[in-house]
């Protein structure tokens, strides 16, 4: 029988952006199985193998597997980590609990074991046969937003990667390397009030125009990518994903301001083009479509 070791996982700013600079994590060795202490308060287990490296976390903050991970292969950062060579084919993440999957673990779940999958586009179709979301929205919701902005993991949408077409999205590979900002949060404004769309007025129970009853989401007045703080309305799913971080909400008046980048981030080429010929219309803008050209095939490659 392996005798069992007690091990302290050391971690700080270099390893992801965490809300504490400096912080550890008390894990049990026994040859090449990693377990973290048992926490009472934890209702998640996440268990990752890999070959004969098993690492078995309970906590509810997934991405301090990352943590140990990077330990038990000796690099310092998550970037290093995510540079290793992979053999996916041994490669197996499992997230269970003891009441049911929120969307965003099970979103992770399926995720985190695409294999031979990863970095390739895939068609939303697909992913709502594989993985059935509780929000109304499913993969074009808050929840996949979420494992994107909140856990740094690189979920693309057209958004946020200008080659990949409305019906798809890309999961880039099964490390969070993204930006990671531990302190976004919606706190809603006069929550005591009718609760309706602060954008759109319709109210909760309501039909939207689409047919489709109506649900609510915390909705940033100033995007919180934009550095915008936690100040928030209840807004209907269809407002919140329709105007995204386009608009910066005046909190009292309630009129908004277009933020000209995201904007222009989200347009296609051909609707750019079009609009600065109607502000210049007697500019030449072959150069400017050339270089977009090329800025697309270096994409693509």
């Amino acid at each position: 029988m392996e005798s069992s070791t007690e091990l302290t996982v050391t971690y700080n700013s270099r390893t992801y952006n965490l809300r504490e600079p400096t912080s550890e994590i008390k894990v049990i060795k026994t040859g090449r199985t990693f377990k973290f202490k048992h926490d009472k308060t934890s209702r998640h287990v996440v268990k990752f193998s890999y070959k004969d490296t098993i690492i078995e976390s309970k906590s509810n903050d997934i991405l301090l597997l990352y943590v140990v991970m990077q330990h038990v292969f000796d690099v310092s950062t998550l970037i290093d980590l995510s540079k290793k060579e992979w053999d996916y084919s041994c490669w197996n993440v499992e997230i269970s609990s003891d009441k049911h999957l929120s969307d965003q673990m099970r979103i992770l779940n399926y995720l985190l074991n695409l294999k031979d999958q990863f970095n390739k586009p895939i068609e939303i179709k697909k992913l709502e046969e594989q993985v059935k979301l509780r929000d109304n929205r499913g993969w074009g919701g808050e929840r996949p937003r979420e494992v994107y902005y909140k856990l740094g993991f690189p979920l693309f949408t057209p958004h946020t990667l200008r080659t990949l077409k409305n019906s798809q999205r890309l999961f880039e590979c099964p490390f969070p390397i993204g930006y990671i900002n531990p302190d976004r949060k919606a706190i809603v404004q006069n929550t005591t009030e009718e609760k309706k769309c602060f954008t759109c007025g319709i109210e909760e129970g309501d039909i939207d125009k689409f047919g489709n009853l109506v649900h609510f989401q915390k909705g940033h007045f100033e995007p919180h990518i934009r550095g915008g703080s936690s100040a928030a309305g209840n807004q209907c799913d269809w407002c919140n994903t329709f105007y995204g971080d386009r608009i910066t909400w005046n909190v009292d008046t309630g009129k908004p301001t277009f933020n000209l980048e995201a904007c222009m981030r989200k347009a296609s080429q051909k609707d750019l083009i079009r609009s600065l010929k109607k502000i210049f219309p007697f500019h030449n803008f072959q150069d400017l479509q050339c270089q977009l050209a090329i800025r697309r095939e270096q994409i693509l490659d």
